[in-house]
């Protein structure tokens, strides 16, 4: 493989705050770029480029609700029926975006949780099959604002109520999510930090619902080496 430059595409428009974009294979298409962006005042949207050609690009539907901040897309794999990806994923401060591999909007998707609003930079999300059950090979998608909300959907569009989502933290998330199984035991860890201070290790399965919905570590913030469990 030879390394080099490929193609560039500038944005012209004013007040933008151009979005972290995602890659993969699009409905068996191959090296496509999923982009999304905000323009102040008007709804978010995302649009779709070959990889190899900048010059044209697919633009999905713009939701009914406007959003002034869209931070990132990401990709997966919702529909057993298209190979590869198949959904882009775009989640806003007020609204959680989601089109097919043509570019409509998803089933379910175009509903929101909040107001927009121009200040909040919204946490990075994560996918990950969060709920194991038999036959459910299908990827949640973990979202929330800045105030400390956070959600977890299906594909459906519907809250992984079996796990107790939404929860209500008393600061704001920054930055995102990381799931991932941290301590190799067979149970998935979300990795995420408040604006208190602390990091947070919320290890998905049953205990009683305090200031964490599930078993928990807290690393303090004077960096004294000791964990607040």
């Amino acid at each position: 493989m030879q390394s080099g430059f490929v193609d560039s595409y500038t944005q012209s428009e004013a007040a933008i705050t151009a979005g972290i974009q995602a890659t993969g294979d699009i409905a068996g298409n191959p090296d496509q770029i999923a982009w999304s962006r905000q323009r102040t005042g008007v709804n978010g949207q995302a649009w779709v480029f070959d990889s190899d050609d900048l010059s044209t690009h697919d633009t999905c539907t713009q939701p009914t609700n406007p959003s002034n901040y869209i931070r990132c897309c990401v990709l997966t794999d919702w529909n057993d029926l298209v190979p590869g990806l198949d959904r882009i994923i775009a989640p806003a401060e007020n609204q959680c975006m989601a089109w097919n591999q043509i570019g409509d909007i998803a089933d379910g998707w175009d509903l929101p949780y909040g107001q927009p609003s121009t200040y909040n930079v919204v946490p990075m999300p994560a996918l990950a099959n969060l709920v194991s059950e038999p036959g459910n090979q299908t990827t949640e998608v973990i979202v929330g604002t800045k105030d400390g909300w956070i959600n977890a959907y299906d594909a459906n569009h519907d809250e992984v109520n079996s796990l107790g989502f939404p929860y209500q933290l008393p600061s704001e998330v920054i930055g995102g999510y990381v799931a991932a199984d941290i301590d190799q035991d067979g149970k998935l860890e979300l990795v995420f930090g408040t604006m208190d201070n602390y990091l947070h290790v919320w290890e998905l399965g049953s205990c009683p619902v305090g200031y964490a919905p599930w078993p928990m570590t807290q690393h303090d913030a004077m960096r004294t080496g000791a964990l607040e469990n």
